[in-house]
């Protein structure tokens, strides 16, 4: 029990700190287990060994030790002592740092301090004022304003309502702790808050407004540790404000009403802080709107409020908790970019997941699946026949409105806004289905509505069924694609009713010529739970899937039908029918072959007409309609490698072949057509990489160095203005390494919001209608939709995936011209752009590396090591 001070000071310095850390460490376990006659016996001289260490430069786990050690001590033994032990504390805070006390002495003992206090707080009762005093003096100098509001903490949470001769002071130090530039404070600050609002009322009542207002100060420009304090902080105090008060102040104290309250956690998230400064004026509020680490803290703030509430509450209040999260969707502050919109969506995605997926019983979540059906159309039938202009701030929908201007935006604006409430919804529902699974077959059941005579007077759509057929047939990309990311779900969680709602699907493509591109990915999203399903699908329906794929393309070649969306549609259908493997394509593949051929040019010559003579309009249609034919030789690639003989593989290589002398002449084409032509060509891009990515370098050896050529192109920005980062660099590295890039995220509950705050990652800007394919060729993972990267990361990301694949075909020359070439575009660039071109390049080179050694080869000669070494010295 006692410290062995003659071994101790035998020992050299070097070694003293981890004795006494082992000491201090097993002390607690050690009084637990000593007689009390024996501990009473050695009590004393312990106490002198313990309060020696206050004198001693002990360091942050040596601090903690110590005070754990004193709060055992004073717990399992006398606690006669215990005032001598925090007037020692006191002293040394007193005393000044020229009379031998150094700073670490002091932060000793205020974490003693505040550890004995928060376990014996009632019988230090006499020592209270004079600590907190003490502390709120000490509170001047930066170096002890972390420990002093953590130590404070623990003193409120020792006397409780016994500190209210203090509270204003403590008070007055949380906000201003709040708004610290150092990190480190505000955390304190924040945790500090949360133990004042249990114990006194005034904080979450007459204060409420201004202490709101500093946690979202604290919020901007904050870190993850920040986020998370201040976010449990204000959901506390939003909580609190809906719980019984004590019988004594009943009457006494008005409290928010639950609209009120919500009110201020909706404001932050869309206005930040300028929604309290009311001396900006008018003008301010208009154009206030929060940052994304506010967003992201108030995301988590929400979740905190709810928790704190508990599963019974919110199932009383689901149909107004429900739509006041999805109005922060609804709001054009939220959704002013497409960047804005996708984070947004993601913060309200996640606070619906927490309240229906881990508050809510099974019976619950049915309901809630119905109202979020029942919700959409709604709401889609009150833009839609609204007469007059409708608030795209949703006020004339929700309970809860989250803006109190009384403008509005004409009806076409407020559709527009409305696809993101639609996108959370859906893909909320989604979610459900997947957590319910069988128990979501109500969702798409028939249900007869009864008459009062007991007989069937209608038939009744199913809610879900009911709720899809308006999203997609809606005019937003999104929408529709998390429309049929939610049928892929109901076909996973009930695989019986696949045929009938594919049979859904062609009913709308039939009935009405817009629903061709919502229906289509709606089927193409049901053939891609083919591969996970036992039961299959029957073969008479795919073959009718095939010949409606078939006939989209067919038609779309007609000039009379040339749209986007029936060349995407009938692509999409055809890539989702490859999808289903083998069983399904042997019988297709020649006339397939013969398909794909038909769409690109047979020679050099045929292309450069091509070029020359075709229209923006017409470049646009054809590059969709080759980027169709790659997506489904993607497909065949991934999912019927069975099938790919050596001689089918030479006959894929022709279109792919021709749509890489395509890209060759791509910049050109821009320079006449203008930027438009950009995007589809950067898709086209895409699958090509992709579909090279599925084949042997042996196989496309000859195009080899032109496909090089463009994808060092890529990689290095040599075409690009942007700085565009790939997303891969985390996963390459190693796991000791990779932590300073992020990946410690994973292990956190936060993970997906917080991903949109890394720098230079693009893994939180991940949404369906980045690239519509991922409904069939994503697999199929717990209730989280997939999140493809926007096309610039995505590009970029294929391109360096292919060249690490390429690298070990490539002769030792080559490589070692590549690597110079790596550290000439390095040198060239300058700031941040510099850095983007070095994230890309070495991500480029570790995943060549990695795939050197999976072939078991090596990287060169020693001049090629050298250059490799050249290449890293540079940027270090």
């Amino acid at each position: 029990m006692l410290l062995d001070e003659a071994v101790y000071q035998s020992l050299p310095e070097s070694k003293k700190a981890l004795y006494l850390h082992q000491w201090l460490q097993g002390l607690p376990q050690v009084i637990s287990d000593t007689p009390k006659a024996e501990l009473k016996d050695k009590q004393k001289l312990l106490v002198g060994q313990l309060q020696a260490q206050l004198n001693a430069a002990l360091g942050p786990p040596l601090r903690t030790a110590l005070a754990q050690a004193f709060v055992t001590l004073y717990s399992m033994g006398d606690t006669f002592s215990l005032h001598d032990t925090i007037g020692k504390c006191c002293d040394i805070i007193r005393a000044r740092e020229d009379v031998g006390v150094s700073s670490t002495n002091k932060l000793t003992c205020i974490e003693c301090l505040g550890a004995l206090f928060e376990h014996h707080g009632r019988m230090a009762g006499s020592l209270f004022l004079e600590t907190m005093q003490l502390f709120l003096k000490a509170l001047k100098v930066q170096e002890y304003r972390a420990e002093i509001l953590n130590a404070m903490g623990c003193v409120v949470v020792g006397l409780g309502t016994s500190s209210s001769s203090v509270q204003k002071e403590i008070y007055k130090s949380i906000r201003t702790g709040l708004g610290d530039k150092s990190m480190l404070v505000r955390s304190a600050a924040a945790k500090c808050g949360i133990q004042l609002a249990k114990c006194s009322t005034f904080l979450y009542s007459q204060e409420l407004d201004a202490i709101s207002n500093s946690c979202l100060k604290a919020l901007e420009g904050s870190n993850y540790e920040v986020r998370c304090s201040v976010a449990a902080f204000l959901g506390t105090l939003v909580s609190l404000t809906q719980k019984p008060l004590p019988p004594s102040l009943k009457g006494k104290l008005k409290l928010p009403s639950l609209e009120e309250a919500l009110l201020i956690l909706s404001n932050g998230f869309i206005r930040g802080a300028s929604m309290f400064m009311k001396a900006g004026g008018a003008d301010l509020l208009k154009t206030g709107t929060a940052s994304r680490e506010v967003r992201v803290g108030i995301t988590q703030g929400y979740t905190t409020f709810l928790a704190e509430m508990g599963g019974a509450w919110a199932e009383k209040h689901l149909p107004s908790l429900i739509s006041h999260v999805l109005d922060l969707a609804y709001h054009t502050r939220t959704t002013s970019t497409h960047i804005d919109a996708v984070y947004s969506r993601k913060c309200v995605s996640f606070i619906l997941r927490f309240l229906c997926g881990k508050l809510l019983s099974e019976s619950a979540q049915l309901i809630a699946a119905k109202h979020l059906c029942s919700l959409v159309c709604q709401r889609v039938a009150a833009v839609q026949g609204a007469e007059s202009p409708v608030d795209p701030q949703g006020q004339s929908h929700s309970t809860f409105s989250s803006t109190s201007s009384s403008s509005s935006a004409a009806p076409e604006k407020a559709t527009t806004i409305l696809q993101h409430l639609l996108i959370c919804s859906i893909l909320e529902v989604s979610a459900l289905v997947c957590t319910l699974n069988t128990a979501a077959l109500p969702l798409v059941a028939d249900e007869n509505a009864v008459d009062g005579t007991g007989g069937v007077a209608s038939k009744k759509a199913p809610p879900l069924l009911e709720a899809l057929g308006v999203v997609l047939l809606h005019h937003s990309r999104g929408a529709r694609l998390a429309g049929a990311w939610c049928l892929r779900c109901v076909g996973v969680a009930l695989p019986s009713q696949l045929s009938r709602l594919l049979d859904f699907c062609l009913g709308l493509m039939r009935g009405s010529p817009g629903a061709v591109y919502g229906s289509a990915y709606g089927m193409a999203a049901l053939m891609g739970t083919v591969r996970q399903s036992e039961l299959g699908m029957p073969s008479a329906k795919a073959k009718e899937l095939y010949q409606v794929a078939l006939d989209l393309i067919h038609l779309s070649e007609d000039s009379e039908n040339h749209t986007a969306s029936r060349v995407q549609s009938g692509w999409s259908l055809l890539s989702a029918y490859i999808s289903m493997g083998p069983t399904y394509v042997r019988a297709q593949v020649p006339a397939l072959l013969a398909l794909w051929k038909n769409f690109f040019p047979h020679s050099m010559k045929q292309l450069k007409e091509e070029q020359s003579k075709e229209s923006l309009n017409s470049l646009t249609f054809l590059l969709e309609q080759r980027t169709g034919v790659l997506s489904a030789i993607v497909s065949f690639l991934r999912f019927c490698g069975d099938l790919v003989t050596p001689e089918i593989a030479k006959r894929l290589l022709l279109p792919l072949e021709s749509a890489l002398a395509m890209l060759s002449g791509f910049p050109a084409l821009v320079k006449v057509h203008g930027v438009q032509l950009k995007a589809s060509g950067t898709l086209l891009k895409l699958r090509l990489y992709q579909a090279f990515s599925l084949m042997s370098p042996a196989i496309f050896e000859g195009c080899l160095n032109t496909l090089l050529k463009e994808l060092v192109m890529e990689f290095t920005l040599a075409d690009n203005l942007a700085n565009t980062t790939t997303s891969l660099l985390r996963s390459m590295c190693h796991p000791d390494d990779s932590i300073l890039l992020g990946s410690w995220l994973e292990e956190t509950d936060q993970q997906e919001v917080e991903e949109q705050l890394q720098p230079n990652s693009a893994a939180g800007s991940g949404a369906l209608e980045h690239d519509p394919s991922c409904l069939y060729f994503h697999p199929f993972e717990g209730t989280r939709p997939p999140g493809p990267l926007p096309l610039g990361v995505a590009v970029i990301d294929a391109a360096i995936v292919l060249f690490g694949k390429a690298f070990p075909a490539v002769t030792v020359k080559h490589r070692q011209q590549l690597l110079g070439h790596f550290e000439d575009c390095i040198r060239q660039a300058k700031s941040a752009r510099q850095q983007a071109i070095q994230i890309n390049i070495f991500t480029a080179f570790l995943v060549a590396l990695k795939n050197l050694v999976e072939v078991k080869s090596v990287l060169g000669q020693p001049e090629l090591l050298s250059k490799a070494y050249g290449l890293i010295a540079v940027s270090v």
